[in-house]
């Protein structure tokens, strides 16, 4: 959906498969476009291709 061939989750600590696929799709859930960052920092967007 976002482009995204392969994400790689690390467990630490816990052998919990499930746990690790929820935390790996919370975090792709979370990522922003380039336009959203540069909105958020007030900056133009050419400054975070740079």
């Amino acid at each position: 959906m976002a482009g995204i061939e392969n994400a790689l989750g690390k467990q630490m600590g816990s052998d919990n498969t499930l746990n690790n696929a929820r935390a790996t799709l919370h975090a792709v859930s979370q990522l922003r476009h380039f336009h959203e960052v540069a909105e958020l920092r007030g900056i133009p967007i050419e400054v975070l291709w740079k």
